[in-house]
């Protein structure tokens, strides 16, 4: 029994974490707007796992909190997926980016968007500081909302800067994949009731011989 229960543990150890979530940027062309910064952008799900906004890393000293320059409460950002919106909670962890040469680190506050699939393709928004509302897709407008919409440039670490352009300045941001928010190396329920069933008909065969040449 000692050595079912042996087996099992390594199985559990040896189950692979939760994936980092990745993605590509979609750019597509808007007809009712035919220019580059009215482009909409959404994100090509390629790994599944969590998504996260943070400031871009502008050096390797001190980075802004995207908190201070724009609205990352409850509600205030989110993404929108098969047109159901996400609400951002407004819950943040450091994000610690670090440079090719690994000798230089940085740390800024992410806010949690939500958790998605491989194959999910969302779009997104952020909320500016005077509340502005600026959306990843449809129209932009010369008023209270977005503006313009642009991914030209990268940051320091190399990753895509999300620009979105207000009447009054701008909010400037990039999206960060982390594993899920479940419980990192949990077994899926499915392996974990089949290590449990083959335990149990081990332990039983083994009871039975025991019984046998009693």
């Amino acid at each position: 029994m000692k050595k079912i229960l042996a087996f099992i543990a390594a199985a559990l150890l040896c189950t692979p974490a939760f994936a980092v979530l990745q993605y590509e940027i979609v750019s597509t062309p808007n007809p009712a707007q035919p220019w580059t910064p009215a482009n909409q952008i959404t994100l090509k799900i390629t790994e599944g796992g969590s998504l996260w906004f943070s400031s871009f890393v502008s050096n390797w000293y001190v980075l802004k909190d995207l908190g201070s320059y724009s609205q990352m409460t409850a509600g205030n950002y989110g993404a929108v997926l098969n047109g159901e919106q996400v609400m951002g909670t407004g819950e943040s962890k450091d994000i610690t980016f670090v440079n090719s040469g690994g000798k230089k680190e940085v740390s800024t506050p992410g806010y949690y968007v939500g958790d998605f699939k491989a194959g999910d393709e969302i779009a997104f928004w952020v909320t500016a500081e005077n509340g502005a509302v600026g959306s990843s897709v449809g129209l932009v407008d010369s008023g209270t909302g977005v503006r313009s919409r642009q991914t030209n440039d990268t940051d320091l670490a190399g990753n895509t800067r999300i620009n979105f352009g207000f009447s009054s300045g701008s909010v400037e941001f990039v999206a960060i994949g982390q594993e899920g928010t479940g419980p990192a190396g949990q077994p899926l329920p499915g392996a974990l009731a089949g290590l449990l069933v083959g335990g149990g008909i081990l332990g039983s065969a083994r009871m039975f011989r025991r019984k046998k040449t009693a």
